[in-house]
């Protein structure tokens, strides 16, 4: 269940050396989001990052796991060997995927050419009681439609990029992709605008605990939900981890109301 940390913990991202990190990411530090172009893609870059910098060290981490069968029947010996294999097979597609993303994005931050970047932001009336930056790679949309497939090793899983943020009197939620990821990332956006105007909230709240662990949340907002509610979301944390099975619908808003910034706009970059 979420805990309470000091605000300078829940959002820091110390990946980058304090000068590169002020000086490259200047143009979304400092002032409010536009959000321009270069502004969305340095939000897609510090995310892609990240995700970068945490999914190295799980091939380590993963290799570690074929110890544990030590001692164990060799059925639950050769089940336990085989969910490494596939974890790393998961892994190595992953980072190979991020690593040409990066790729991507390095020759972009040196060309200065930010036009490889596409984009959808929707701007919220009212602060937004949720701070999130992460990466994933979307399966299923806001209507329960798949979009793309996660166990299907033939082809690359495409990346999406999500910042919420509040902004000025109000909030802002950026997503954003390389221009290969269209195909899926837009129709992925298309869903979530396609969402009634007073649901888009109770969306992006059930995206951000579905998807993501880097986020932070304000804790008047957590303490004032219903307990159902909060035990609904607390039980979102565990989709997608080997915990739980796959959940075409879990996007899909419910009767659960968790929030409501007040939508006002949306639009495409």
């Amino acid at each position: 269940m979420p805990v309470l940390v000091q605000i300078n913990s829940a959002t820091t991202f110390t990946g980058f050396c304090g000068p590169h990190d002020n000086a490259l990411f200047k143009p979304i530090d400092e002032g409010n989001l536009v959000p321009t172009r270069e502004q969305v893609f340095l939000l897609h870059y510090r995310a892609l990052c990240r995700e970068l910098y945490l999914k190295r060290p799980s091939v380590m981490t993963n290799q570690l796991l074929r110890e544990l069968d030590r001692g164990k029947p060799p059925t639950v010996q050769a089940m336990l060997q085989g969910l490494v294999t596939a974890r790393r097979s998961v892994i190595d597609e992953s980072i190979k995927q991020l690593e040409a993303d990066k790729a991507s994005g390095d020759r972009a931050l040196l060309a200065q050419d930010y036009s490889v970047i596409s984009g959808c932001f929707l701007v919220f009336r009212r602060l937004t009681t949720i701070a999130c930056s992460g990466f994933t790679q979307p399966c299923y949309d806001f209507s329960g439609g798949q979009i793309q497939k996660i166990n299907d090793m033939s082809r690359p899983l495409f990346n999406l990029s999500f910042t919420l943020l509040p902004n000025g009197s109000g909030g802002i939620a950026v997503f954003a992709w390389l221009q290969d990821a269209d195909s899926v990332c837009r129709p992925f956006l298309t869903s979530l605008l396609a969402v009634a105007d007073d649901r888009k909230s109770d969306a992006l709240v059930q995206f951000v605990f579905d998807s993501f662990e880097n986020y932070a949340a304000q804790p008047d907002w957590w303490d004032n939900l219903p307990v159902e509610a909060k035990t609904e979301l607390e039980e979102r944390m565990l989709n997608w981890t080997d915990m739980r099975p796959w959940d075409a619908k879990a996007l899909v808003p419910g009767c659960r109301r968790f929030a409501d910034w007040d939508f006002d706009t949306a639009r495409w970059m």
